[in-house]
């Protein structure tokens, strides 16, 4: 989306040599008959055969008959062309200044925000002004004295530095304005080839072509630029006390095209080209996703943010169509992240929000969802299920000190943990029983008045995928097992468990959720329903419970998202341990 309003077109005073002279002026418009600068003019004079260029034309030009395409007096400034263009972090930009002048330089992001501004008083001369800038994007710096104001468009492919502006005199003349020194001649009659060039925002140059034009009259040169049209919209979030907080990432759904796209750590602008693809522009990053988007289609949007440590959403739906829209999102930070501490021992608990998702693998069929060739039988069929409920999910396996913390009381069972197999106060705690965990949860509850369990398979899966910003990884959060989870390819030979919280974690937060110590579930074996499936909890009873997310002592293979295990409950596994889940009162 072109920023029309910034940019501002200089008054320039032409002295012409010759009576017999043409004036040409030079118009853009898009293809919705919006006005727009632009950035140079090639002129071809076909009879005569000489081409010139100009470069950041202003709205009128004079050619002398005479002598040719001469120069015209500075009687104002001069904003020359910042190079290099395009630039990464820096860029250099030249003022000429005729006199002495207070000078106000400001430089605008795409959304009007002031970046950095400062005002001189500078002497007559040529200056560098040395820009530095954070975010690669698109800046417009308009440079304002008492003869008017010039802006100049500047586009930044890599940023990351820090705003700033240096100013330094350079020792150079003043010279003429636009200083177009040609011998080329032009009669009464030449034809001539005008192209108009624009650069559209992310660096895209369009241009149009008025051919075969007979001159020598005053014309009036407007080029029609075939810009795409776009949709540009501004995401804010704030909390239900109306205090402004950072948004993570937005779900864009297209109900009327059947897509969806998340977008995460998104910056404050998202545009939308109704072509053939999507252009959607975030902070540092630019993403091009084939699905098709037209004006008129009904968009849903789901914005989430990290509040006080929780994850809290809200939706919005629009079918308007505009040019630029602000979708402000609501939060209900009711539904937070929050920290239990018992006997002196901290552990986190982080919100999951309800939802759908599709649960399992299968490797019968490449073309279907969730298609895995090292699928195993009891994985499929790949079915619905809705959580309607929001819950919370322990940020880390329990670990020995919080078991430790709980399970005080000497006459209860202590594991026998090893050092070779992992021993210490961070380490998960393993060789626990399904009837350990129970005792162990009895015990939690009553300290801290709050009702814990172990997680269903669904809740499982559904936050080691990432919950609503599932981003349908092999394991949780990544398809690198190395990145996110311990296992028989990177743990020190003939050792176990592993500190927890080491490798990272995935996009809610959470931590080893594959690999490490496998972890007991609520839900007995059994096989997956094809139908779709609400809150599903499993069998009433069976031989097998199921523990999830592979451990230590086993390969990639086993440590996958899908995977579902099948061990005797009463029996204590080096490689098994568990993590807390705790129902929350809000629904989704």
């Amino acid at each position: 989306m072109m920023k029309k309003a910034l940019f501002l077109a200089l008054s320039l005073s032409i002295s012409a040599l010759s009576a017999q002279n043409t004036t040409l002026t030079f118009t853009a418009k898009t293809t919705d008959d919006t006005y727009i600068a632009l950035d140079s003019v090639k002129v071809t004079n076909t009879t005569q055969n000489w081409s010139q260029m100009l470069v950041f034309p202003d709205t009128a030009i004079t050619i002398e008959g005479k002598n040719g395409v001469e120069s015209f007096e500075n009687k104002h400034f001069l904003l020359l062309q910042n190079v290099p263009n395009p630039f990464s972090k820096t860029t250099n930009v030249e003022l000429q200044l005729p006199e002495n002048e207070t000078v106000e330089m400001v430089l605008y992001d795409l959304t009007g925000k002031v970046c950095l501004a400062e005002e001189k008083q500078l002497e007559a001369g040529v200056y560098c002004l040395e820009m530095s800038v954070g975010t690669a994007q698109t800046y417009l710096l308009q440079v304002t004295t008492s003869k008017g104001s010039q802006t100049l468009k500047m586009l930044c492919l890599d940023g990351g530095g820090e705003f700033g502006l240096k100013i330094a005199k350079t020792g150079k003349n003043v010279a003429n304005l636009h200083k177009l020194t040609t011998q080329n001649l032009c009669n009464a009659g030449d034809r001539f080839i005008y192209v108009g060039y624009v650069t559209a925002e992310y660096g895209t140059v369009v241009t149009e072509t008025m051919p075969d034009i007979k001159g020598y009259t005053d014309e009036k040169i407007t080029f029609m630029m075939n810009i795409l049209i776009e949709t540009v919209l501004t995401f804010v979030a704030q909390t239900t006390d109306n205090q402004h907080i950072a948004l993570d990432s937005v779900k864009i759904i297209n109900t009327t095209k059947d897509w969806t796209v998340t977008l995460l750590s998104p910056d404050t602008i998202l545009v939308l080209q109704r072509e053939n693809e999507i252009k959607i522009v975030a902070k540092k990053q630019k993403l091009n996703i084939a699905n098709p988007f037209a004006a008129g289609d009904n968009l849903t949007y789901v914005g989430y943010s990290k509040f006080s440590g929780g994850i809290v959403m809200n939706s919005i739906s629009s079918t308007k169509d505009a040019n630029h829209e602000t979708i402000t999102f609501t939060m209900d930070t009711s539904f937070v992240d929050y920290t239990e501490t018992v006997n002196g021992v901290s552990f986190d608990m982080i919100a999951v929000e309800a939802g759908t998702f599709l649960m399992g693998a299968q490797k019968q069929n490449p073309l279907d969802t969730h298609y895995d060739e090292n699928a195993y039988t009891n994985e499929a069929p790949v079915h619905e299920v809705t959580l309607t409920k929001n819950y919370y999910i322990g940020k880390f396996e329990v670990t020995q000190a919080l078991w430790n913390a709980v399970m005080c009381d000497s006459n209860d069972y202590h594991p026998g943990w090893e050092d070779w197999r992992g021993l210490g106060d961070n380490y998960p705690a393993y060789l626990v029983s399904r009837n350990d965990i129970e005792l162990f949860i009895h015990k939690l509850d009553s300290l801290t008045g709050k009702q814990y369990r172990l997680l269903t398979e669904a809740e499982w899966e559904f936050a080691a995928r990432g919950g609503t910003q599932q981003q349908n990884y092999k394991y949780s959060g990544s398809d690198t097992l190395d990145k996110v989870g311990w296992y028989w390819d990177n743990i020190q030979p003939g050792y176990g468990t592993q500190i927890v919280g080491q490798k990272q974690p995935n996009v809610l937060g959470i931590y080893d959720m594959s690999g490490n110590v496998a972890e007991w579930c609520q839900d007995w074996l059994n096989t997956y329903p094809s139908d779709p499936q609400t809150d599903p909890v499993g069998t009433i009873v069976g031989t097998w419970r199921v523990p999830r997310g592979g451990y230590w002592g086993t390969g990639a293979i086993n440590c996958r998202i899908t995977v579902r295990g099948n061990n005797y409950p009463n029996d204590r596994y080096a490689t098994i341990g568990f993590r807390l889940a705790c129902t929350s009162t809000v629904e989704n």
